[in-house]
């Protein structure tokens, strides 16, 4: 078994805008939708993955001969460089160690499930490259509704169009604070995702995400929010976004304007 079928890459222009919460929570989604699926986190210097399933009853990876088994997490695979080594310890791949790692931990490894889920680190770089170049796959963009983030997601885009890599849609995190007294939702921040962002570039709006103390709070705690609350409307938002990710996916991609 190798890679699966249908891969998702969850990225961002810029850190900060909850773009693991979001793959995380998107990767359990599809789970409880009724799908096999894996997460990978690629993010190999500040890997977030790990932190946001350790509170789930788990099975750890494990190297079978020369072969990673990914660890399970409830009923999904996982599989990131933060379950190996310190938590404080820094590493610089590039070149044939990036290469070394990447096999290791993605393309030689038995995913067994019918969608993966990968959490790109933001900006551009070396791994961006290395995995669109080796993978099939479609993208998801993830900004907060300010101007200093679509710029970021912008140029994101634009990498993402040289590298051939289709983008499936854009969602909107912390969108809105929902006042606790009335239950109506508060603009975090001024900016407009559909004019400022989807509109030029030609995408559409899979989902527009509040901002909740209880989805930090449960990434903290290790358990992804889907999955402590099931039944609260922000996991009905997930399980949405997970089907119309999983839709666009089946669609061909019209490109976008040139940036």
């Amino acid at each position: 078994m190798g890679l699966p079928k249908k891969v998702i890459f969850v990225y961002s222009g810029k850190g900060g805008v909850g773009k693991s919460t979001v793959a995380t929570n998107l990767t359990f989604a599809l789970m409880q939708l009724g799908h096999s699926v894996g997460l990978f986190d690629a993010d190999l210097y500040g890997p977030s993955v790990p932190l946001m399933v350790a509170g789930l009853s788990a099975t750890m990876p494990t190297m079978e001969g020369h072969r990673v088994q990914p660890g399970h997490f409830g009923a999904v695979r996982v599989g990131s460089i933060g379950f190996i080594g310190e938590e404080t310890s820094g590493h610089v791949w590039v070149g044939d160690y990036l290469t070394g790692v990447l096999h290791q931990l993605l393309f030689d490894v038995d995913w067994d499930s019918d969608i993966l889920v990968i959490d790109l680190p933001p900006g551009s770089g070396e791994v961006h490259h290395r995995i669109a170049y080796a993978i099939s796959g479609k993208a998801l963009l993830v900004t907060t509704p300010q101007d200093v983030s679509f710029a970021d997601t912008r140029r994101g885009a634009d990498m993402l169009h040289r590298l051939q890599t289709p983008i499936i849609g854009v969602v909107e995190n912390m969108a809105a604070n929902v006042c606790p007294a009335c239950g109506l939702p508060q603009p975090v921040f001024a900016g407009d995702t559909l004019e400022r962002l989807c509109r030029p570039l030609n995408l559409s709006l899979l989902a527009s995400l509040p901002l909740l103390p209880s989805l930090s709070e449960q990434g903290n705690r290790g358990i992804p929010y889907v999955i402590q609350y099931p039944d609260l409307p922000l996991s009905q938002q997930f399980r949405n976004l997970a089907g119309s990710a999983l839709a666009q996916c089946e669609r061909t991609v019209v490109n976008w304007p040139a940036l």
